[in-house]
């Protein structure tokens, strides 16, 4: 004697769980503006250290940082999350990844360039990882491939939008500009802080939605 048993889709009152709800959105904006300020300086600051005779070893430095403070920061975002929460690390990444643009807006020289690349990538890295993880709890278990779906395409428009807009810009002498636009999108974040949660909870299914049994699936 045995009973059949399967999962169903999570539903609530006969619809499906749904999947976009107020704090993933946020985490879905956090995740679009901190991507759109890390590509609108990537290719920009080597070409502006090469412009100014720093040569392609200049260039190759200022990236190394940024990916540099972006190992580092990733190394470490998980333990802060787990001891000041999700909020405080994606507060701190925002304000690490947008305001050394701000230093941007004059011309500096290269040791300038290289510590606000450092710094943004520790900026950066704090976000990714926080904006991640926050994303994976808030996902309704039995929609996560559909979530998953959507955090790419969010994910993937400013690598396309932002990458080439920065670097055209700046071709068009309006670096400060790009730079400008990058503070801001990396300090955007900080507006969506307040509706985030702290502390990570994953997403609970109602006790309607439940596993139950399927009709017809039961033989004894």
């Amino acid at each position: 004697m045995s009973t059949v048993t399967r999962a169903l889709p999570a539903i609530q009152d006969g619809a499906p769980t749904r999947l976009l709800t107020l704090p993933l959105a946020l985490t879905f904006l956090v995740e679009f503006t901190s991507l759109t300020s890390f590509f609108l300086l990537l290719s920009v600051l080597p070409m502006l250290a090469a412009a100014a005779g720093a040569g392609s070893t200049g260039a190759g430095l200022i990236t190394g940082s940024l990916l540099l403070g972006t190992v580092a920061a990733e190394a470490a975002a998980v333990a802060g999350i787990r001891r000041f929460g999700y909020r405080a690390m994606l507060a701190t990444g925002a304000v690490l990844l947008g305001a050394p643009a701000l230093a941007l807006l004059p011309r500096e020289p290269q040791a300038v360039m290289m510590s606000v690349s450092f710094v943004r990538g520790l900026g950066f890295g704090l976000c990714g990882v926080a904006a991640g993880a926050l994303t994976a709890t808030l996902l309704p278990p039995a929609r996560r491939g559909e979530g998953l779906g959507l955090l790419g395409i969010v994910s993937g428009v400013p690598a396309v939008v932002a990458l080439p807009a920065g670097v055209w810009l700046a071709g068009h002498h309006l670096a400060p500009a790009v730079a400008a636009m990058a503070a801001a999108a990396g300090l955007l974040p900080l507006a969506a802080i307040r509706w985030l949660p702290s502390r990570g909870e994953a997403h609970r299914t109602p006790p309607a939605a439940r596993t139950r049994r399927a009709p017809g699936c039961g033989y004894r």
